[in-house]
């Protein structure tokens, strides 16, 4: 289960911060967010993805916890995530996780 204060989602990727008016907002844009294997990160993506998001492009350099939470969000939201390595201080990291943003969405 993926916690925070101001809310989380559970294990399927559903919210429970109880934000229903945000359904929709993303719709068609791509968010890629960095840090997303645990904590803040994590539960930011899965905001996203709930807003609407067409994908949600992960990064993390904790491979083996950003591969459980991508997996979790991949089967609440079918299609619509992808994950790779970014060290946020590596810019080759930050090209290729644009890229593969932009190829897959």
């Amino acid at each position: 289960m993926i916690r925070c204060d101001t809310g989380g989602v559970d294990a399927a990727g559903a919210g429970t911060t109880g934000r229903a008016a945000d359904e929709g907002r993303l719709a068609g844009r791509v968010a890629l967010v960095s840090g997303s294997a645990r904590g803040q990160g994590a539960v930011e993506a899965a905001r996203f993805l709930e807003a609407g998001a067409a994908g949600g492009g992960l990064g993390d350099g904790l491979g083996d916890e950003l591969a459980g939470t991508a997996a979790a969000l991949a089967a609440a939201h079918p299609g619509r995530v992808s994950s790779c390595r970014l060290d946020v201080t590596d810019a080759a990291d930050w090209y290729a996780a644009v890229a593969l943003a932009a190829e897959r969405f």
